[in-house]
């Protein structure tokens, strides 16, 4: 397996709410930092609570409100540990016709609830003919399945996309059928993975009040990774 091609990191952290009692507001000064301590890095960064220097966000969880969204961002810098996939492509072609598969395996410390994930073939040439599916292998329940919803392929795009449910600890295989007049050249397949109310964030940030201490916080991340051939 591979490491892929890591894109942009884009997140959204919520606050959640440190005490039982919804009866009373809850004033916190937060600050984003990176997993070198320092302020995270980010391209861009918006909240609708009020900014007191780069990273550092005055919020308030309303009465009656568990949780709180803080604020969104976007970066480049990503936790080695926390890659979502490890993945390989492989290609065989005879003639003009080429099967393309790609193996790929989930991280169970990233992908920590299920998300949705599309996998994107973008082809060339005149395409006779386009199929794909897709299995998975769940190493927790030691179960095997393919995918019964078949890939689709847009001949508008020329793209053949999957869409899974994938969560951590997940092997599966996507596979292409692919009849192109001259050939197909192997190229990458895109996957954008998008992660509900995760734990921990890719980038791995961390959420810390005015005293430095972590505060209890859930992220949304989406992040657009390349498998290479």
């Amino acid at each position: 397996m591979k490491v892929v091609k890591i894109g942009e990191l884009s997140g959204e952290v919520t606050i959640l709410r440190s005490k039982s009692d919804t009866g009373v507001a809850q004033n916190v000064s937060v600050k984003l930092l990176g997993k070198d301590g320092n302020v995270l890095k980010t391209s861009s960064f918006k909240t609708p609570f009020l900014e007191r220097g780069k990273g550092c966000v005055d919020c308030t969880l309303p009465i009656g409100q568990a949780s709180v969204f803080a604020l969104s961002y976007s970066t480049g810098e990503m936790d080695s540990r926390r890659i979502p996939f490890l993945a390989k492509g492989l290609w065989k072609t005879q003639g003009n016709q080429t099967q393309a598969a790609v193996m790929w395996y989930t991280n169970p410390d990233s992908v920590t609830k299920p998300s949705d994930t599309v996998f994107s073939l973008k082809l060339r040439n005149a395409v006779e003919q386009c199929l794909g599916k897709s299995s998975l292998y769940d190493k927790a329940s030691k179960s095997f399945k393919w995918n019964a919803q078949q890939a689709t392929y847009d001949p508008s795009l020329q793209t053949l996309t999957w869409k899974e449910k994938l969560k951590g600890s997940l092997q599966g295989k996507q596979v292409a059928m692919i009849k192109v007049e001259n050939g197909v050249s192997a190229t990458p397949i895109t996957v954008s993975l998008q992660c509900p109310a995760a734990s921990t964030s890719l980038s791995g940030a961390s959420l810390v009040d005015a005293r430095g201490s972590r505060i209890q916080v859930s992220y949304d991340f989406k992040v657009n990774v390349q498998i290479l051939p």
